[in-house]
């Protein structure tokens, strides 16, 4: 295992390297100017006298902040997925890698180990930077959020094991593309489930079971707008649980598939 921890180490200093950076910082000066040009409404609102209307308007600014980053950090995931394997044959750094005695799966798997703590960190830090905001507000923290941010860790993870296990056999583009659109395919389809035509309802239903699990509430607009009577927990961690694995499926095939793949330099 000590192979997989030096390709990941490896793999985390090649992104630090990339330009990857200044998009992260462009990122927080946007959401920085997303939350400065709201204040003065907020103020406004407190001047006014509107508890109401500012309580909504810091509900609504912290959940975005929460769901832009989430939504961002996966994106994240999903592009350095893609191009890791590429951008090794591309550059040739593959080349010192392979003709040393370390197997390919941890080779594969050292790439997402290296890319998933990167995406990590980086979600990591958002959420710090969230949760600051939340006590800046002094809005409450609810035990449903903590779930929630649960649940954004495993969405980065299905994009990042999802695109790497899948560029093993496809481009990057079509390896992000298909990832992002298997993400949303339940969603998509979700209207074939109440259509009249049995050939159409099957086919949406054996579509659905095969994509991501779907959670069946908003875990972060719960834990902001309203107090669950009966939360279903276990239901909730089980599919948390079920999306990491499905991540794990793709890479496995992936470490599976590489291993028996023919590289070819560029």
């Amino acid at each position: 295992m000590s192979e997989v921890w030096i390709i990941a180490a490896n793999t985390l200093r090649e992104i630090l390297r990339r330009r990857v950076i200044y998009v992260l910082v462009l990122l927080g000066v946007l959401m920085t100017i997303f939350w400065l040009r709201r204040l003065p409404l907020m103020d406004m609102a407190y001047e006014a006298g509107e508890p109401e209307l500012l309580l909504q308007m810091k509900t609504s600014q912290t959940k975005a902040f929460f769901s832009i980053w989430s939504f961002c950090t996966a994106l994240l995931g999903l592009f350095l997925g893609a191009v890791a394997i590429h951008t090794d044959i591309k550059n040739q750094t593959i080349v010192p890698v392979l003709v040393r005695p370390i197997s390919r799966w941890a080779y594969l798997v050292g790439k997402w180990l290296g890319t998933q703590l990167f995406v990590c960190l980086v979600l990591g830090f958002g959420l710090g930077l969230g949760l600051a905001i939340l006590q800046a507000m002094e809005l409450e923290t609810r035990p449903l959020l903590w779930l929630s941010m649960l649940e954004m860790f495993a969405y980065a993870t299905l994009f990042t094991g999802m695109s790497l296990g899948l560029s093993v056999v496809l481009n990057p583009i079509l390896a992000g593309g298909v990832t992002f659109l298997v993400s949303i395919v339940p969603n998509l389809i979700e209207f074939l489930f109440r259509h009249p035509h049995w050939a159409l309802k099957g086919l949406s239903a054996a579509v659905y079971y095969v994509s991501p699990a779907q959670m069946p509430t908003d875990l972060l607009a719960d834990s902001f707008e309203r107090e669950l009577l009966q939360p279903d927990y276990s239901l909730y961690v089980r599919v948390i649980v079920e999306n990491v694995l499905y991540s794990m499926t793709f890479l496995l095939a992936g470490c599976v598939l590489f291993s028996r793949q023919e590289i070819k330099l560029k």
